[in-house]
């Protein structure tokens, strides 16, 4: 009987053995193709004991990550998504739509502007970009006359730069309103004075996360952006679930308008 366990424990331990070495030869492999052939020799010649321990640790991160996969699952049925009906895209794009028709009072002339930058589609730059332009157009009150693509500038990566606004407001003089997920315009103070005492377009934007340098306040006072909206820093827990697109953005998105400005801490 003792032999038949210490042969159950060797080929335990064997099996255990060759699995940490499959293991860490995959991982020297990765650091020779990263790192260089030294750091790789350094691990492979690492006592088996160490091998055993690590490899057992990766393999319960693995697991850990196939587990917790359920969880996520259940998070998202008892999400807005299910709550509403549609999905939260839809929601916010409604809900922005909704706001810039009140801006426009539902007629006029709007161009969108969407940021164009390598290695992301639409959908990572204008979020429910389709949406929007559905729900804004629905009443036939509104016409959208182009969707336009601004490049994206480093040198301006908070918002639209000053001389591509300019430029926009000259080749479209006659659009009632400006939509634009590329940001806000980057104004110096001197192309601010500029615009002073001239017709302008309305000015709204969906951004991501504001802050002091995007000079919202500013931008406000001069009437240069007239509606911001943005996802809520902390967006409300428990509670009754949103049931109509504008209960939820109401709940995950500040709208900020020349009325609530002089209010923001930004």
């Amino acid at each position: 009987m003792n032999n038949i366990k210490t042969t159950a424990t060797d080929i335990l331990a064997k099996g255990v053995a060759v699995f940490s070495n499959g293991i860490f030869a995959l991982l020297a492999r990765i650091l020779q193709l990263v790192a260089g052939k030294r750091d790789a020799e350094v691990m492979l010649t690492m006592g088996q004991g160490k091998k055993n321990v690590i490899a057992l640790l990766l393999v319960s991160v693995i697991l850990l990550a196939i587990l917790s996969i359920p969880l996520t699952t259940s998070e998202r049925v008892s999400s807005p998504k299910l709550s509403l009906g549609l999905d939260p895209s839809v929601a916010v794009s409604e809900g922005m739509a909704d706001e810039v028709s009140k801006l426009m009072n539902a007629k006029g002339k709007i161009l969108i502007l969407v940021l164009e930058q390598p290695g992301l589609d639409s959908n990572a730059t204008a979020p429910g970009l389709n949406f929007f332009l559905k729900a804004l157009t629905k009443n036939g009150g509104i016409t959208v006359v182009e969707t336009q693509k601004i490049p994206f500038d480093i040198k301006s990566p908070l918002g639209l730069p000053g001389e591509s606004y300019l430029r926009i407001l000259d080749e479209h003089p006659d659009v009632d309103a400006i939509f634009s997920y590329a940001g806000l315009p980057r104004l110096t103070a001197e192309q601010i004075s500029s615009l002073e005492g001239k017709k302008i377009p309305k000015f709204a934007a969906r951004i991501n996360t504001p802050n002091k340098e995007m000079q919202i306040k500013e931008l406000f006072e001069a009437q240069i952006i007239h509606l911001v909206t943005f996802p809520k820093a902390r967006p409300p827990s428990g509670g009754k679930p949103p049931t109509h697109f504008r209960e939820f953005f109401e709940q995950y998105f500040s709208v900020i308008t020349s009325d609530n400005a002089s209010s923001l801490s930004f």
